[in-house]
């Protein structure tokens, strides 16, 4: 009888959500207000006084509206891709040649996807020869690396001009990075 006494207090007499159920895995906005836990009711019992999301996704989070608020904003402010480059049938070779540069050199995703981006926007607005897609590829890398990377992680310019035989100097890079 002790046994399941304990049992008894042990198990909630509330409804618990799973963190699997439909509606806990709805991104912000598209669940009911009302569903909601409040900041309060979400870090009891933590310790750290963080809060953190229970089950799921960022969308949980207590700032998860003004977050994606935020990235929606700007994601709108963005500069549109118009795919208008003489040299779009380069593209796919171009980004997988650049995801094998990363690979080699531990450059994170994040940093990658900024270098196609820079590239894709670069092309779109200015006609490249095509002795020149490789520079264009290495330079908008080393843009992206040193926004993103930590100094020690930025390739330099002999690391990158190794990945096409030496074929540019280091003036070519600086001229083109300005």
């Amino acid at each position: 009888s002790e046994e399941r006494a304990m049992q008894s207090q042990s198990s909630p007499t509330q409804e618990v959500k799973s963190p699997t159920s439909p509606q806990s895995q709805d991104p912000p906005g598209s669940a009911d207000k009302s569903t909601k836990s409040s900041p309060a009711s979400s870090t009891k019992g933590e310790g750290s006084g963080s809060q953190k999301p229970k089950g799921g996704g960022w969308w949980l989070h207590v700032c998860s509206e003004h977050i994606y608020g935020t990235l929606k904003k700007h994601q709108e402010l963005r500069i549109p891709y118009e795919r208008k480059s003489p040299q779009l049938e380069y593209r796919r070779y171009l980004v997988d040649f650049m995801g094998l540069i990363c690979e080699k050199l531990c450059i994170n995703i994040g940093t990658q996807h900024l270098a196609v981006y820079l590239m894709d926007h670069f092309m779109d607005s200015h006609s490249i020869t095509d002795t020149q897609l490789h520079l264009t590829c290495l330079v908008c890398l080393q843009i992206a690396a040193k926004s993103e990377e930590l100094d020690k992680l930025i390739p330099t310019i002999d690391t990158l001009s190794s990945f096409v035989q030496y074929a540019y100097g280091s003036h070519e890079f600086k001229r083109l990075e300005l």
